[in-house]
C-alpha cells in the first residue's frame, strides 16, 4: 500500500466507527476505530494512533455481555500499553 491508500482507509475507518457509533453497534464501532489506530501506525501517526486506539477501548467496553469481545479488549489495551512505555506521547505534535 502507498500513503494515499493507508489515508483513504483510514476515512473509511472513521466511516465504519461513525456508522456503528450511530446505530449502538459498539462492536463496530471499535473495529472501525481499531482498524484507524493500525493504519495510523503504519504512517507513523503515533498520537492519532493512541487516540482512536483509547476510542475502540471506549467502544468495546461499552459492549453488553451478549457479545465475547475480550480479545480485541484486551488486544487494543496491549497496543496501548506498548506505544506507552516505547514513547512519550506528550513530547509528540
Amino acid at each position: 500500500m502507498e500513503g494515499k491508500e493507508y489515508e483513504e482507509l483510514v476515512e473509511a475507518s472513521q466511516k465504519v466507527y461513525e456508522k456503528g457509533k450511530d446505530k449502538g453497534d459498539f462492536v463496530t464501532a471499535g473495529h472501525g476505530k481499531h482498524t484507524q489506530g493500525d493504519t495510523l501506525m503504519k504512517l507513523r501517526r503515533i498520537k492519532e494512533a493512541v487516540e482512536s486506539y483509547r476510542e475502540a477501548e471506549k467502544m468495546y467496553s461499552e459492549v453488553g455481555s451478549d457479545f465475547n469481545i475480550d480479545f480485541h479488549l484486551d488486544l487494543v489495551r496491549k497496543k496501548i500499553t506498548v506505544i506507552e512505555e516505547k514513547i512519550d506521547i506528550s513530547k509528540l505534535g
